[in-house]
């Protein structure tokens, strides 16, 4: 694939495979962007919920979430990887993008961003304000966890599922 282009799923699940231009990263439409960050093709980064939140409290949550100001999409994922674990996303490690209702602001829109970092990265964590710890998780352990928030779960399934499926 050349670069600059991402390939993504229509709107709809079962909806044929398109070829987008990375601007969908570009957009400003959200109100939050979230996914999961892959080192390697087994593992992935997610945190523990703190008590605080009445939305999952205690479970496994993705990187990612709500926009600030006019934040691009991607601008939203980066800044909330960085402000949570430390870390620095590209453009060029997004590996798939798809845009859906958002599940606690009804009428609003979220995108759902799949990352790849290297497996030296995860040596570079540094642990934010966002919940109580991180983990770095073997996909089949968080996919099979009672405390994975299970939107997310089935977008991770769905990515892993789909013919884009680069990780």
């Amino acid at each position: 694939m050349s670069p600059g282009h991402l390939r993504v799923p229509g709107s709809s699940p079962g909806s044929p495979t398109t070829t987008m231009n990375k601007d969908l990263l570009n957009r400003t439409d959200h109100e939050g962007a979230k996914g999961p960050i892959f080192f390697g093709k087994d593992e992935l980064l997610v945190y523990l919920r703190d008590d605080k939140t009445d939305y999952f409290p205690g479970f496994y949550d993705l990187p990612g979430g709500g926009k600030e100001d006019n934040e691009t999409v991607f601008e939203t994922f980066s800044r909330e990887t960085k402000e949570e674990f430390g870390l620095d996303v590209s453009h060029e490690q997004i590996r798939f993008v798809r845009r859906y209702p958002h599940t606690r602001f009804p009428g609003e829109l979220a995108y759902f961003i799949v990352a790849e970092l290297p497996q030296e990265d995860k040596n570079k964590i540094k642990f934010g304000l966002e919940g109580t710890s991180y983990e770095v998780m073997a996909i089949d352990d968080y996919l099979a966890s009672p405390k994975g928030i299970p939107i997310f779960q089935d977008r991770v399934k769905e990515f892993l599922n789909s013919s884009n499926n680069q990780v």
